[in-house]
């Protein structure tokens, strides 16, 4: 028997979260109409471990003989994971992380290791609430496909269509249109986070010129920016250098982000070349605010409400936020230490939300359940907008 997998881990350094899956079945959805369909039961973690983990391992083709011995095979397997998961945590030297596992939708492993709070020798547990980094750019493209198919927003028009405060666009004197579809697909030529030097302007400049034969240079060294600084803490204070990524200021709306990058040069003529950027989502969220005729954070706030994510949130200081954990980095002699205040305001679609493993694997299985169907199995509560996911490509 095939089953679907998904996990989610978090690490309270930095926190990152990561959702993959296996899809082995094809699920038959009964629902014909474009609609978002609420993921069911989204209790605490472990109620649904326990209510849940028989129903999970035994399948009707399964004797109660060949259920134990899944179950068996499960625990070992679960052994295993969590030794490697101790193992990588103290290999990356991160104070504690969070693991959860579903199987066929339901979860049959959520467990913390480690700290959430070190100073308050607070344990992380399945309930830990995590920055989830760029799974906020998953949530935030459910919410485009949502809004594409009920016709509220074209993929295809200039985003100033939407966002007419956005400043046209040229590359090497050529005039240029960036588009939605391009902005979610990376292919925008907005830039990633930037350094903290005085000569990107010109380096961004003289890239422009030869393009064709250093592009791919320039987007790697880009995308690695964050890192190559934080290797060079002797000299220079990460944070100072990462700016951009590790931003103190407060943007009211998502307009105002717009400010940190709508008037730097693109990376390449759109659609013709891949760079990964976050600001690339700032944009989009200004799309999605004016699609959606309500403020970025509201629209959002509606989507977990649907999707009964009951335990995410934007990313914002000031509310308190229960489980929510704190965050760490190392020093140059490799001591833990706090990290400085950081507001995420300019960038929650791209990587500005909080989660915790329940309601990412609720949002994972959603997705993974969608547009797929087999005529023998009954429709699975998750699933989402099937139609609109080859249309969206």
């Amino acid at each position: 028997m095939y089953r679907k997998v998904g996990y989610v881990f978090g690490a309270a350094v930095g926190s990152f979260a990561v959702i993959c899956g296996f899809k082995n079945q094809y699920l038959k959805d009964s629902n014909d109409e474009l609609q978002f369909i609420q993921a069911a039961n989204a209790q605490d973690v472990r109620k649904e471990i326990e209510n849940n983990e028989r129903n999970v391992l035994l399948s009707p083709s399964v004797s109660a003989a060949g259920y134990e011995k899944q179950n068996i095979s499960l625990q070992n397997t679960i052994r295993k994971a969590r030794d490697l998961a101790y193992r990588k945590k103290d290999e990356v030297g991160a104070p504690g992380l969070v693991i959860g596992v579903s199987i066929n939708g339901k979860i049959v492993w959520a467990e913390g290791l480690g700290m959430a709070d070190v100073e308050n020798r607070v344990p992380c547990h399945p309930d830990t609430v995590m920055r989830i980094a760029s799974i906020s750019k998953s949530m935030t493209m459910a919410v485009v496909a949502k809004l594409w198919e009920d016709g509220k927003l074209d993929l295809d028009k200039p985003v100033q269509y939407y966002v007419p405060s956005f400043p046209e666009k040229t590359f090497n004197k050529e005039e240029v249109t960036i588009t939605t579809r391009q902005l979610v697909s990376h292919l925008a030529g907005i830039r990633h986070y930037e350094k903290a030097t005085s000569n990107n302007k010109n380096n961004r400049n003289n890239d422009k010129e030869i393009v064709s034969k250093e592009i791919k240079d320039k987007r790697n060294k880009t995308q690695a920016n964050s890192a190559a600084d934080r290797k060079d803490s002797s000299s220079t204070d990460q944070f100072e250098a990462d700016k951009e990524f590790y931003s103190k200021e407060r943007f009211a709306t998502v307009q105002d982000a717009l400010k940190i990058f709508q008037d730097d040069d693109l990376m390449f003529k759109p659609g013709t070349s891949f760079l990964y950027s976050t600001h690339g989502w700032t944009l989009v969220s200004a799309v999605v605010e004016a699609a959606a005729s309500e403020p970025f954070p509201d629209v959002m706030r509606k989507f977990f409400q649907v999707m009964g994510l009951k335990h995410t949130y934007l990313d914002v200081a000031e509310p308190l936020i229960y489980n929510r954990s704190r965050y760490y980095s190392r020093n140059g002699s490799g001591n833990l230490k706090n990290v400085p205040y950081v507001d995420n305001s300019c960038k929650w679609a791209g990587g500005g939300l909080l989660s915790t493993v329940g309601d990412l694997l609720l949002f994972g299985n959603a997705m993974l359940y969608s547009y797929q169907w087999r005529s023998e199995l009954d429709s699975v509560s998750g699933s989402v907008f099937p139609v609109a996911i080859p249309s969206l490509c």
